[in-house]
């Protein structure tokens, strides 16, 4: 089953840092702008960037919940274990327009980076927020609705991840492998990385593997397709608020 599949490591970097709009100056000193688009920590539920859509309440990185108007509106939202708010969103296509409107571009690079997409990845995205409206927490994690193709590609995501925030400094773990979980080619990717950078705590979790009771085939011997976990979940913490601290 040829699950693994290369597409354009350079190309994924080069967009996902590619020409954020204008954040609101806060944090006087630091030294970053964005992690995921314009979004970053220290911003206020007030003074949130624009382009964003369909605001919802999050799920741990799952699907939406209770639709709610807008940044403002987190306090909506039922607070997860660690206090902190999660308020689902959804990207713009404007990268997908402009790419629409020129003749010369390939219909498939449009595909590839419209909707909810980072680095060629459509992932579910979401921003935590404290009682008092700051981000604290910003998420991302790799869509299970996308189609077969692009989830089976899912764990590549932390390959872009480490060429925006660097390869060293990280510390990975391989985690226990569950009751029937199993290889796929050979293959079994079930590993966290954690780093500290400038203020932040960046954790990458990536799994790749069969679930107990997949094989990719039916009872007759016939291939079945999706029958596998390609996963990874990107998270951007307040060091206070991420696994590593009190909360």
């Amino acid at each position: 089953m040829p699950i693994v599949r290369f597409i354009g490591v350079a190309l994924l970097a080069a967009v996902s840092t590619v020409a954020p709009r204008a954040v609101s100056a806060q944090e006087p000193g630091s030294r970053y702008t964005g992690d995921i688009r314009d979004l970053r920590l220290g911003l206020t539920a007030d003074a949130m960037p624009e382009g964003y859509f369909d605001f919802a309440c999050g799920t741990n990185g799952g699907p939406p919940s209770q639709p709610i108007a807008g940044w403002t509106d987190f306090m909506r939202c039922r607070p997860e274990a660690s206090g902190l708010r999660e308020v689902y969103i959804t990207f713009d296509d404007e990268w997908a327009e402009i790419a629409r409107a020129n003749p010369d571009v390939d219909l498939n690079w449009v595909h590839q980076f419209s909707g909810t997409v980072i680095a060629g990845f459509p992932v579910i995205a979401s921003v935590l927020f404290d009682e008092a409206g700051m981000v604290r927490g910003i998420r991302a994690v790799t869509d299970p609705r996308a189609s077969v193709e692009k989830r089976s590609d899912a764990y590549l995501f932390s390959v872009p991840i480490n060429r925006r925030f660097g390869p060293d400094g990280w510390a990975c773990a391989d985690l226990p492998r569950g009751a029937g979980e199993s290889e796929i080619g050979g293959m079994f990717i079930k590993r966290s990385c954690r780093k500290l950078l400038d203020g932040r705590e960046l954790v990458i979790e990536t799994h790749f593997y069969r679930r107990r009771g997949q094989t990719g085939f039916d009872f007759q011997g016939q291939f079945v397709q999706g029958e596998f976990e390609s996963t990874t979940r990107f998270e951007i913490w307040d060091p206070a608020y991420g696994p590593g601290g009190a909360g």
